[in-house]
């Protein structure tokens, strides 16, 4: 099979006409350039597939962080700062 690396940076709404996705491909991916729709579709999936449980492991590591600020901000409040 063929090693495929994407670069997986965001495109502008602008950059999603037609036109200038043919030129972003022919331009920075050319040996893409023969692959069918099939093959785009199924990096797609392979993308989300893997991003899926990274995404959940930060978004448990922001929840973990609010909640040490809410701890924090509580046990700052119960004390006498002034002292």
């Amino acid at each position: 099979t063929q090693n495929t690396h994407f670069h997986l940076k965001p495109l502008a709404a602008d950059s999603m006409k037609p036109n200038k996705l043919k030129w972003h491909l022919e331009t920075l991916h050319p040996s893409y350039i023969n692959n069918p729709l099939d093959f785009f579709k199924r990096k797609v999936e392979e993308y989300h597939q893997q991003s899926g449980p990274f995404m959940n492991a930060a978004s448990v590591n922001k929840k973990a962080q609010l909640a040490s600020y809410k701890v924090a901000y509580l046990i700052a409040k119960g004390k006498n700062l002034t002292q």
